[in-house]
């Protein structure tokens, strides 16, 4: 399964360091006296000979096997630790410091059914402690357990109504249930009691848009944007774009005029095409051709301007030009009979019969012999004769 996310690792190395040297001053076994010795000298292999299959009494018998544990999860050995920790639990160790040994067992090992066993306990053995019940709640979604998730949460919340995790833990279960108002609001909660944050503005953004809010989509990516040191070419090319589906098209253009002087050629190029775009939007045909000539140029391919630029170089008596653009993006170009017969035709008015050839050979291919075909075999044959 997918690891826990950060906040199950805060949790998790936390209880290492808490738990890394085990307490023992209460054994009064000899062997686990010895045992503790050697582990305090970091001599874990020493321990599992010490400790591995010998009589324990019956009052250090869960200690022995904490301790065991613990040695064998220092080497590295999960199965054999988790094991021993077992072991300790049925003898009635409920310490949590065999809840955490057990936990960090079951995350080497990605055991997805007993994690949240033993993460439940944990929370269970220490209520208020939000940091594991946060790794609880994150552990719950990754299992798709979102209700169980969600009530972790909700419990946190009664304790901690400040916390930002916690928020966000809502929010993405509300996701998951296709909640998107519920989800907003959680999510804007976690970005007001925070510092700001580029991602979880950036989130909030593209909730809104989908529930249909433009200018709110806008208003948050520009918080998006407000909140990078360096905002990413992506999110101010997103922050533009909604823009201008809001309606703000002056501004909109203006940051996409900006973006389109960028180095990065990708970059500069999608800038290029949604630039074009708009251009279209107005009617304006000979502004659309010259962003979108300048995105083929920048090696910015989509199929739209690609067969817009072709279809132009064809009008503008280059269908030699047309013709290499196509043969170039041929693989994402879905199939225009009526271009290709335009093409053919202005291929052999500029004396290039070998090219026409190839590309009615390309529809034949595709279409067969249909009425296009006739008409290009025709006017085909006709140029060869008269050659």
């Amino acid at each position: 399964m997918k690891k826990p996310e950060r906040i199950f690792m805060t949790a998790l190395a936390a209880a290492c360091f808490a738990g890394a040297m085990p307490a023992f001053a209460d054994a009064s076994d000899q062997a686990v006296l010895e045992a503790s010795r050697h582990f305090a000298n970091r001599d874990y292999e020493k321990v599992v000979a010490v400790l591995k299959g010998i009589p324990q009494s019956e009052s250090n018998a869960a200690l022995a096997h904490r301790l065991l544990g613990c040695a064998y999860q220092e080497l590295g050995r999960h199965s054999e630790a988790r094991a021993a920790f077992a072991a300790a639990l049925s003898q009635g160790d409920l310490s949590t410091g065999i809840l955490d040994g057990l936990i960090q067992c079951d995350y080497e090992q990605d055991r997805r059914h007993t994690l949240p066993v033993a993460l439940g306990l944990r929370v269970l053995a220490d209520p208020a402690n939000t940091v594991w019940a946060l790794a609880y709640a994150d552990v719950l979604t990754l299992n798709n357990r979102h209700d169980e998730a969600e009530t972790v949460c909700e419990a946190i919340l009664k304790l901690a109504p400040e916390n930002i995790q916690a928020f966000i833990g809502l929010g993405n279960s509300y996701l998951v249930r296709s909640d998107n108002e519920k989800a907003v609001v959680a999510f804007e909660s976690a970005y007001w009691l925070g510092s700001p944050n580029t991602e979880l503005a950036e989130r909030i953004a593209e909730i809104w848009y989908g529930l249909g809010d433009t200018q709110a989509a806008v208003l948050w990516y520009d918080r998006a944007v407000g909140a990078a040191s360096k905002p990413s070419a992506s999110t101010q090319m997103r922050a533009a774009e909604l823009r201008m589906a809001g309606g703000d098209t002056e501004k909109g253009m203006a940051e996409l005029e900006r973006l389109a002087e960028s180095p990065d050629t990708g970059v500069a190029g999608r800038a290029l095409f949604l630039l074009g775009h708009a251009a279209l939007r107005r009617d304006q045909e000979v502004t659309a051709l010259k962003y979108f000539r300048e995105a083929v140029k920048k090696d910015y391919a989509q199929p739209d301007i690609i067969a817009y630029v072709a279809a132009d170089l064809i009008r503008q008596g280059e269908p030699v030009k047309a013709a290499g653009l196509i043969e170039e993006h041929d693989s994402i170009l879905p199939f225009n009979a009526a271009v290709e017969e335009t093409l053919v035709t202005g291929l052999i008015q500029a004396g290039r019969p070998d090219l026409a050839e190839r590309h009615l050979l390309r529809h034949l291919e595709r279409r067969g012999l249909d009425e296009h075909a006739q008409r290009m075999l025709a006017m085909l044959s006709e140029a060869q004769t008269a050659q």
